[in-house]
């Protein structure tokens, strides 16, 4: 005697319920990204004297957004 196993079915509101879990973490991403790209363009727009006040040089500047994201 052969068995038949069906495949697991996963209902669509399980199906949607992903969908927007998933739209959800594009979105939060997507804020992520342009809160540190506006971090940039003010820290760029800053004086080297300023920068240097706040411990920073210019050529540093994308390391210090980024650093939590940098495995160093």
């Amino acid at each position: 005697m052969a068995y038949v196993t069906q495949p697991e079915q996963t209902s669509i509101f399980a199906e949607v319920v992903a969908f927007f879990a998933r739209l959800g973490k594009s979105f939060q991403f997507a804020q992520q990204a342009q809160t540190r790209i506006a971090t940039m363009e003010r820290l760029y727009d800053k004086s080297d004297a300023e920068l240097a006040a706040m411990g920073l040089k210019r050529e540093n500047i994308t390391h210090h957004v980024f650093k939590d994201l940098l495995l160093d």
